[in-house]
């Protein structure tokens, strides 16, 4: 066991982590559904977003062979499939027309599944909970495209809850997580984050963590396990309901006890250890006590929100508690988005910025613009900020460095153009000759 995981983590070092969770961790359906464009419709404060329609493969399969059918409807439910964020990820949106509720549920499905698959019982949720349910699919499975790996499908569903929030405009009171499964992986490491405060957290049968599920005997705490959730929990504030079966042969119940151990006291709500449940049939075998125990839970988190503030109920901040590749992961976004700010704000801090280069026997001029920043007054163009650089008095400086500064930025820029940045490409920044 020991040889194996060190296996594991040679390997990983080695750039090869991601190959080895793909073969053993993930295994996505075969058949994969389709999307075709229906109409745009208004969301929210006017916002036209793109529709699609999806077609699966018919349930139960046909004797004839592969059959695909459109999404069927159910009875006061209204389903808006979506492709959300900049890699298109594929979304389903089921509305119970009757609900007064504004709540939601954010559901991560479990492996051997997809969106087609888990439609009807996200309808079956929203019915019967009388609340909307958002599902988001992982890369790799159906169309989505992208790589299939856990960082992968944690920036999916932080994709997902962006737009829940700043498109569909839930509040994050009512956005309640549930997941099953795989699924815990992803939902866990949201409730996590301390910039994404939820309502709450519903566990049907979750992982502890990758490498445990995997070398059960496993005692070391490695930071290249995928999803390390027994260490992610530890920061949530929200309420938590995990349920799980115990006969499950897939992850052993072991792993959901192990999870309500971590969880803070405050965040501990009543478990639900099913006697003689399996890993998929706790929904199917003990449907009514499924879903009154999930409403009594919804109905928990109402009231536990009304005496909490935004603050209490966010997530304690990682930090240096958190030695895990996710902690980097999140650490070079965060360095990526502030020099993605910076570029784009410091590009030039003018529209138009004239100055005069002497050369021998001609003078040449240049203008730098930008049509996202207004003109400067005069007043200041006494000091303008050229990229990293900073011009001051540019009247009195002398030719060589002015045009060395010059030459400098617009190799810095043409090889921001190189990289294909479309956010830096979009500020339209250009330094041009005037003849």
């Amino acid at each position: 066991m020991e040889c194996i995981l060190k296996l594991f983590l040679c390997l990983s070092k080695c750039g090869l982590r991601d190959c080895l969770i793909k073969q053993v961790a993930f295994l996505p359906p075969k058949e994969k559904y389709t999307l075709e464009p229906d109409v745009a419709r208004i969301y929210g404060d006017s916002k036209l977003i793109q529709t699609y329609k999806m077609r699966r493969l018919k349930i139960p399969k046909q004797k004839q062979g592969n059959v695909y059918e459109y999404l069927p409807s159910h009875k006061n439910m209204e389903t808006h499939v979506f492709c959300i964020g900049q890699n298109q990820i594929p979304a389903i949106l089921c509305r119970n027309l009757q609900s007064k509720k504004n709540k939601i549920l954010l559901c991560s499905h479990g492996n051997s599944t997809d969106l087609s698959q888990y439609y009807d019982f996200l309808c079956e949720l929203s019915q019967e909970l009388e609340c909307d349910t958002f599902c988001y699919e992982y890369p790799g499975y159906g169309p989505t495209p992208g790589k299939l790996s856990d960082k992968y499908i944690i920036e999916n569903i932080e994709c997902a809850y962006d737009f829940i929030t700043s498109t569909l405009e839930y509040t994050w009171q009512n956005i309640i997580l549930y997941s099953h499964s795989l699924g815990s992986g992803p939902s866990i490491f949201l409730a996590s984050q301390n910039q994404k405060p939820i309502g709450g957290m519903i566990l049907n049968s979750p992982l502890s963590s990758g490498l445990k599920l995997l070398l059960p005997n496993n005692t070391i705490t490695a930071k290249e396990d995928f999803f390390p959730n027994f260490q992610m929990i530890k920061f949530v504030n929200c309420p938590v309901f995990i349920m799980h079966g115990d006969k499950d042969d897939i992850i052993p119940i072991k792993h959901g006890k192990y999870l309500y151990k971590k969880l803070k006291q405050n965040s501990k709500y009543n478990p639900w250890w099913v006697k003689d449940a399996n890993h998929n049939d706790i929904q199917y075998n003990n449907r009514q006590e499924f879903f009154e125990r999930i409403s009594n839970f919804l109905k928990y988190c109402s009231n536990f929100s009304l005496n909490k503030t935004e603050k209490d109920m966010r997530a304690d901040e990682w930090g240096n508690k958190f030695n895990h590749l996710y902690a980097d992961w999140k650490q070079d976004k965060k360095n990526i988005n502030q020099r993605r700010t910076v570029k784009s704000q410091s590009v030039i801090s003018a529209s138009q910025f004239n100055t005069t280069v002497k050369d021998d026997q001609k003078s040449q001029k240049y203008q730098y613009e930008d049509e996202n920043i207004p003109p400067i007054s005069n007043k200041n163009k006494s000091e303008i900020t050229l990229s990293n650089y900073n011009i001051k008095n540019s009247e009195k400086m002398k030719k060589k460095d002015l045009k060395s500064e010059i030459a400098q930025y617009q190799q810095q820029y043409s090889e921001i153009l190189k990289k294909g940045d479309p956010e830096l490409q979009s500020s339209h920044f250009k330094i041009k000759k005037i003849q």
